[in-house]
């Protein structure tokens, strides 16, 4: 799985400052937006709700590729889905997801930890937590109770064998590098790993590979 991005900073009414980062699955239609949000003044009491379509109004307003829609599914719907143009010969586009920091297990990521892509320029969402972040998806979709979130896990398991292979080739990744991550998003890769190697040994010595040495 490649990482990939798409956004841009910009500035809110309420002088907050965003960072817009996609990950994106060559599997799925729906890439996923990580923030980091500083506040340089006070901002209003707004619900996570209202600052997600805040977000989503900004997107659209700033670059014509967004756009709201309602779902193709329920055309009836009360609420809107962020689309995002990816090319238009032959037209391909994707719907959008947003989340902020300390939503799904997403830790907050530094302005200077935020890494830039020589081909577009764009910010892009550094590998290691790529990495952890899917390991928490493949336990969170094998323990719930709805069966499609279940069948993810197939997906799950063949991204992380792909990123483990390149955290240890390609990108060299080694846990001390990154100590500049919150200590509980570490805490919850030093224990969620145990449990993802029960069924999938194969990959213990990858993971001790880059560091963890608890297995």
């Amino acid at each position: 799985m490649d990482e990939s991005c798409e956004g841009k900073r910009s500035s809110l009414r309420y002088s907050a400052h965003l960072h817009f980062l996609t990950l994106a699955n060559p599997r799925s239609t729906t890439p996923l937006i990580l923030l980091t949000w500083h506040c340089l003044s006070p901002a209003p009491a707004l619900t996570q709700e209202m600052e997600q379509m805040e977000i989503k109004n900004l997107l659209v307003s700033k670059n014509t590729r967004f756009s709201l829609q309602k779902p193709s599914s329920n055309p009836h719907a009360s609420y809107f889905v962020l689309t995002y143009i990816i090319s238009t010969s032959p037209e391909k586009s994707c719907h959008i997801d947003i989340f902020l920091p300390g939503m799904i297990h997403l830790p907050f990521i530094p302005h200077d930890r935020i890494v830039y892509s020589p081909a577009s320029g764009l910010p892009v969402m550094p590998f290691f937590p790529i990495l952890l972040h899917k390991i928490q998806a493949r336990l969170t979709h094998r323990a719930s109770p709805k069966e499609h979130a279940r069948h993810k896990q197939t997906n799950d398991v063949q991204d992380i064998c792909e990123l483990l292979e390149l955290a240890t080739t390609t990108h060299k990744v080694k846990l001390q590098d990154h100590l500049w991550l919150p200590e509980w998003f570490i805490q919850e890769a030093i224990e969620s790993i145990p449990q993802y190697i029960v069924s999938h040994s194969e990959t213990t010595v990858f993971w001790k590979c880059i560091g963890f040495s608890n297995l």
